[in-house]
């Protein structure tokens, strides 16, 4: 009888364990030792569940009856004689290891209950706040969405299949990546390379599209190289144009190889440079190189590059270049010097040195052990739903808090954890994968020690590469 209780008791800890970590309360409103059962309430916002925990199925029908009256679902560790006893009830009777499932779509109803309120509240609370203390225009101006660069370098692999993932394992990457695209600096090899990449993605290049193209690729590569190559003799301005017109070469060559892409010759190509690189700069509100803003074109190399990568750039700048901030919409895309190389992980404490007044835009994401179901059966293995929650950690404790929304990842039930300043959690559905991070656009690199997610950089790009030199 004792051994009973104490199981009874243990599985209603881990139950309360895990409503504890997203914010519920838990207290026991009813009791029956000789039953061995208990009756939990539980409490989140405005949302009251009741909860009946059993420590064996086999109790009379009578007390099944008394549960299905007070409690919206019942809960024992196994199945044995539930059918005999549970007759003529519409409660649920689960399994312990059906919890988990539960217990998202209770966060589910909570989430969206909580946000419907704030999204009543806060409005309310900024006239308050402003009633008292007029907001600061100046702050109010730079505080705009950054939404974000894909630096999609070429992907092919000249000597294997080009829709595989390389991984290079070297002390010296960087040379091991160059010795690679080098051999694309052979015609006949860039043929090649672009005969599989079409095969793979079923778009063929034929005929005298294929030699143009392969002779671009092969141009735009030797360039690339020559520039890179000169990065240890010159000045640092010099380095600085190299790196530039190094990373404009390698860009040709992708919109070059990608199948399907307009670009398919050097002319066409050079069509694209005509008006120039796409970008505008105007001063922000301090003119310091911080604050510099840089706002894309709809014109331009850097549109042309995210057409071929299939990116939208509808809503990019597509008048006379803007004076200054207040020429901008609200909702523009635009990016301060210091938010784009805030979406660099790589650079960590550097960044915090040069740019210590403004939060980085990543996040690095990690498992929550708290969050996620323990082990609920000591008898049967844990159903866990393709569904996990994970913590959004800042860098340096620096955040924004907007950005784990501007993330724009498909991250669900996202809240402030309240034990941990500057850390968020998130629920990640992934049906379709194994595990989470399968289904989320991870930032990693042999030069960052942690995966990262990244804001968008102007509304669409969230890819990243970083070549430091």
């Amino acid at each position: 009888m004792a051994d009973a209780l104490s199981q009874t008791k243990h599985r209603r800890e881990l139950i309360e364990s895990g409503l504890h970590a997203h914010g519920w309360s838990t207290r026991v409103t009813h009791k029956n030792d000789r039953h061995r059962y208990v009756i939990l309430e539980t409490k989140r916002a405005d949302i009251v569940r009741h909860i009946g925990v059993l420590s064996t199925g086999s109790i009379g029908n009578a007390e099944y009856r008394f549960l299905d009256s007070c409690v919206e679902v019942i809960y024992v560790e196994d199945p044995f004689h539930v059918k005999e006893h549970a007759y003529g009830i519409s409660t649920p009777v689960e399994l312990l290891t059906e919890f988990p499932a539960r217990l998202i779509q209770w966060n589910d109803e909570a989430y969206r209950r909580e946000t419907a309120v704030k999204a009543v509240l806060d409005p309310l609370i900024r006239l308050l706040e402003w009633m008292h203390e007029p907001p600061d225009k100046t702050r109010a101006a730079t505080t705009r969405d950054e939404p974000s660069v894909l630096t999609d370098l070429l992907e092919a692999d000249a000597h294997g299949d080009p829709s595989r993932e390389m991984r290079i394992e070297s002390e010296q990457p960087l040379q091991h990546i160059w010795s690679r695209l080098r051999s694309l600096e052979s015609v006949t090899l860039a043929r090649r390379m672009l005969v599989r990449r079409g095969q793979v993605e079923e778009a063929a290049f034929v005929g005298p599209e294929l030699d143009s193209r392969a002779s671009g690729v092969a141009y735009t590569v030797r360039t690339a190289n020559d520039y890179f190559d000169s990065l240890g003799t010159v000045s640092l301005s010099q380095r600085i144009l190299n790196m530039y017109y190094g990373v404009l070469a390698l860009a040709s060559a992708e919109m070059l190889a990608r199948p399907g892409s307009s670009k398919k010759d050097m002319s066409s190509i050079e069509e694209s440079t005509k008006k120039a690189h796409g970008l505008i700069t105007i001063e922000g509100t301090t003119n310091g190189f911080d604050d510099l803003v840089i706002v894309p074109k709809q014109s331009g190399f850097f549109a042309s590059w995210l057409k071929v990568l299939g990116l939208p750039r509808n809503n990019f700048w597509s008048q006379k270049p803007p004076k200054d901030l207040s020429d901008l919409d609200a909702d523009a895309p635009c990016a301060s010097v210091a938010g784009v190389f805030g979406r660099f992980p790589e650079l960590d404490e550097l960044y915090e040195e040069v740019f210590p007044n403004t939060p980085p835009r990543w996040m690095s994401p990690r498992y929550d052990d708290k969050a996620n179901p323990k082990k609920l059966s000591l008898r049967r293995p844990i159903e866990l739903p393709r569904a996990t929650y994970i913590r959004l950690q800042s860098a340096a404790g620096q955040l924004d808090p907007d950005l784990p929304k501007r993330l724009d990842c498909g991250l669900e039930q996202l809240l402030p954890i309240p034990d941990r300043p500057g850390e968020y959690r998130a629920l990640v559905r992934h049906p379709e994968h194994q595990f989470w991070q399968q289904a989320l656009p991870l930032h990693g690199s042999s030069e960052s020690p942690r995966a990262a997610l990244i804001e968008p950089l102007f509304g669409s790009v969230r890819e990243f590469r970083l070549l430091a030199d």
